[in-house]
Formats: C-alpha cells, structure tokens, sequence
C-alpha cells in the first residue's frame, strides 16, 4: 500500500493530466460536431489500415498453410499414380502392385535454397530427420528425378543434385530395359549423360529414359527424361547417350522424398554381403 502511495505522489500530476486531456477530448468530440465528424473518418481511415493490413496478413498465412495442405495431398496422390503408372512390365500382377503399395510413400518438401553453377550442386529442403527424412532416399518433383538425400538435420537436409559430378544414379531405356549409370558432364542444367548402353541395344532418338529400380533409392519407371541424341566413341563398346531432362533444375519448388520402408533390410543384407 505504501509503495501505491509512492507511486501516485510521483505520477500524480502527469495521471491527472492525461485523465484530463482524454476527458476534454471526449468531450469536445461529442458536443461538436464538426470535430465528432472528423474523429469518425479519421479512425475509420486507420481502423480500415489495420483491418485491411490485418487481412493480408492472415490471408498469407492461410494461403501459406494451404499451399502446405496441397503439397501433402499432392505427395499422397503422387504415391497413389506412381503405382498406378509404373511399367507395366515390371507391375504385372496384383500381388505386386500391392507389395508396392505397402513399400514406398511420399514426404513432401520445400526447396529452401538450390544451385545449378557448380561442380557439385545440392539443395535444402525444409524437413528432416524429424519427418523421417534420411541419407540415402531418392528426391523426385512432379516432373522426374531431383537427387538423393546427403545429411540431415532435425528440420533440413541437404540433397545432391542430379546435376553433380558425384551423384550416381541407375537408368534404364524404358522401351527395351537396358541399364547404364547417368553423368553430368557439367555443362547444361538441362541434360546429362547415360553411359555403358551396350552397342547392339536398340537405342532410338526420343526413346524415354527412366529409374532402372536396381538399387533402394528410387523404384523403377520414375521418368529422367528422353534420349536427345545416340552417340559413341568409335574405340568403344558403349554408347554415350545425351538425354534431355524432364526436371527443370532452375525453377525448383516442392519435391518428394521417397520412402522404401524395406530401404533398411536391403542395405543391412547389402552390406553383409560386401564385408
């Protein structure tokens, strides 16, 4: 109480003051019309700025969350066509497209940073080990593959490019099934390179090149892109095929890391086997 009575012999005057002022105001504001008038407008004015600022803002944040909510649905309705339109060759039963089914799902990811320029590029997507984001899964966007998994952290990751000197990847000529391994040759965001085609395969222009499935970080049949040009070195037994990439690495936004729930197993059996 005594520290109240302190406060108010200090404080007081400038109390009493401000009281004052608000009442005179008031009361200035009613009995005038004129100046009631102009009172209203002018917070209206703000009150509008507030409100209409106020809606931006929640609006973003909406649109924010829903972008979020489509991107998450999208990863679920991509698992769903991913086995729906894998190579009918290799998905030629029921027993093994519900073995799919049961074996991969999708996690959806915003890119956060992304480069193109070096010798090794990589991304950071905004979920990690959190969400069940690991070293070693594949990354693929609407249009085809991305990269594969390096490091995480409890919210990011970090994800090697296609489009780097020490990604490799297994590929396939979809229409007749030989494999080789994919190369960039740091050149073009917009194309790389498929080795160690033997020479005897039928190899055609436009042909489309896709995930062999020979390894456990991307099945098979996810599109990389078409084959743009059939060449080979006249001492070798290999063709060097130029392929034309379906994923546009400059204007990358969400993506979907794959998740192989037998990914473990395979690896421990793997490894054993290498030991």
């Amino acid at each position: 109480m005594q520290n109240l009575f302190q406060f108010f012999a200090r404080y007081g005057s400038a109390i009493l003051f401000i009281a004052l002022e608000v009442l005179c105001f008031a009361l200035i504001v009613r009995y005038n019309s004129g100046q009631k008038e102009i009172f209203i407008n002018s917070g209206n004015f703000y009150s509008g700025v507030l409100l209409e600022n106020y809606s931006k803002i929640t609006h973003f944040y909406r649109l924010s969350g829903i972008a979020d909510s489509m991107a998450n649905e999208n990863a679920r309705l991509r698992a769903e066509l991913r086995f729906a339109t894998i190579d009918a060759s290799f998905r030629h039963d029921s027993l093994i497209d519900t073995v799919y089914r049961q074996r991969y799902s999708f996690i959806s990811a915003q890119v956060v940073s992304n480069s193109v320029n070096q010798i090794d590029n990589f991304i950071t997507i905004n979920k990690g080990s959190d969400f069940g984001v690991k070293p070693g899964m594949g990354v693929i966007n609407n249009a085809g593959v991305v990269g594969i998994v390096r490091q995480t952290s409890r919210n990011y990751a970090t994800v090697a490019s296609l489009l780097g000197s020490q990604t490799k990847i297994s590929a396939a000529i979809k229409r007749n099934g030989y494999f080789g391994s994919l190369v960039w040759d740091n050149t073009s965001t917009e194309y790389v390179y498929l080795t160690d085609i033997p020479k005897h395969a039928d190899i055609l222009k436009g042909d489309s090149v896709i995930t062999s499935g020979y390894s456990t970080t991307f099945p098979r049949g996810i599109y990389i892109g078409r084959v743009e040009n059939v060449g080979f070195d006249p001492g070798s037994s290999f063709y060097d095929l130029k392929v034309n990439l379906t994923t546009d690495f400059n204007n990358l936004t969400y993506v979907y890391v794959i998740l192989d729930k037998t990914k473990p197993q395979l690896d421990s059996l793997n490894n054993a086997i290498l030991r």
